[in-house]
């Protein structure tokens, strides 16, 4: 009899210490199939597109570039993914401050939407942006419905702050890998052709160079 006791008591705290576990763990969503490995270029690019809706610079590209290999020299690969994603939503002064309720966004993220604007529309569109720029991805209806909730209750930047340690958030950086610095090249001149081996632009042998009358067959 004591012994079933005993047993009892043992799966009781079982459940208890699990049902913990769930309650602090941060939710993104239903789980999700893991995403393939990407390059620090694709990862920064998809990053732009997520919170801006528009395509990131060359100038930002390298810049970022050259953050990630360092920081992946150093061992702090996963601290600068963090920060980069979340200060295209926050600024770095606010990033730095651990308070929850300092939260100043970006002037670009604020002409995108607005932090003012707490309505369904405008939260849901925060929220929906934050999938795309960290996790990669278009929101699942239950964890958009989930964030847009705890954005009305405890404020944009505890959303961030989740979406940043979350486990698949973490699972794309650490697949992440060096591909070699951002190619820019959109347009390679008459006479020319691009080499992507190279990310340049090669004369292509036909002997008309830029500026040159050239005939035409």
């Amino acid at each position: 009899m004591l012994e079933r006791i005993s047993s009892t008591r043992r799966i009781l705290a079982l459940i208890l210490c699990l049902a913990a576990l769930v309650a602090t763990t941060p939710y993104v969503g239903y789980t999700q199939q893991p995403q393939g490995p990407r390059s620090f270029d694709e990862f920064i690019q998809r990053a732009y597109l997520g919170a801006y809706g528009r395509a990131a610079t060359c100038a930002e590209r390298n810049a970022e570039y050259d953050r990630l290999v360092n920081a992946a020299a150093n061992g702090t690969l996963h601290a600068e993914a963090r920060r980069f994603v979340a200060t295209l939503f926050m600024t770095q002064a606010s990033y730095d401050d651990p308070a929850l309720f300092n939260y100043l966004q970006t002037s670009t993220y604020q002409a995108r939407n607005p932090q003012d604007m707490n309505d369904l529309a405008h939260l849901q569109a925060f929220v929906a942006d934050l999938y795309r720029a960290f996790l990669q991805r278009e929101p699942d209806s239950a964890g958009l419905n989930f964030w847009v909730q705890n954005a009305q209750n405890e404020g944009r930047k505890k959303v961030i702050r989740a979406f940043e340690e979350s486990i698949e958030f973490g699972s794309i950086v650490n697949q992440l890998f060096d591909s070699g610095p951002p190619c820019c090249v959109t347009f390679c001149p008459r006479g020319t052709i691009f080499n992507p081996d190279t990310c340049s632009c090669e004369d292509d042998g036909s002997g008309c160079l830029p500026g040159m009358i050239c005939n035409e067959f």
